[in-house]
């Protein structure tokens, strides 16, 4: 055990950076358009509801014309996919999932940037990928995960 202002309790151990804010905001750089939407489940005398997605978070309405769910096995991920004409749209619904974001776009200001998010029924969000941001999804934890997608009206067809 280490005495307070001894070292760290291992030789050798180095303390993580710090990865939230106090505010517990999430540290890190984002890439160009993506954008975090952290929403609160509501209690009701029923059970809870969370709002997916609200046309006032947003400058402009979305068009949003098609949703759809995908569960993940334990131990599955996604490959990488991209969309170059249309922008994603991610919400965990149950259980956990890490969903990790490349920009390769060419002349993007973040090109190389990786961002990555931790999402689920405890920490709700909607997380905004523009079109040209390649991502991937890998179950967190042991419970069924349903990330919710919503593409725009430009392109039918499926996701990821």
């Amino acid at each position: 055990m280490s005495v307070a202002g001894a070292g760290p309790p291992l030789p050798g151990a180095v303390k993580d950076e710090q990865s939230i804010t106090a505010d517990w905001v999430v540290l890190q750089e984002p890439i160009e358009g993506v954008r975090l939407i952290e929403v609160r489940n509501v209690l009701r005398d029923t059970g809870l509801v969370t709002e997916i997605l609200r046309s006032d978070w947003f400058d402009s309405p979305p068009e949003v014309d098609q949703i759809f769910q995908l569960t993940l096995e334990p131990g599955a991920l996604t490959a990488w996919h991209v969309h170059m004409h249309t922008t994603d749209r991610l919400f965990v619904s149950t259980g956990q999932a890490k969903i990790v974001l490349y920009d390769g776009r060419p002349g993007s200001p973040t090109r190389g940037r990786i961002n990555e998010f931790r999402l689920g029924e405890r920490r709700p969000g909607l997380l905004v990928v523009p079109a040209g941001v390649m991502a991937a999804c890998d179950r967190s934890d042991g419970l069924r995960r349903r990330p919710v997608r919503g593409t725009p009206r430009r392109r039918r067809g499926s996701c990821g």
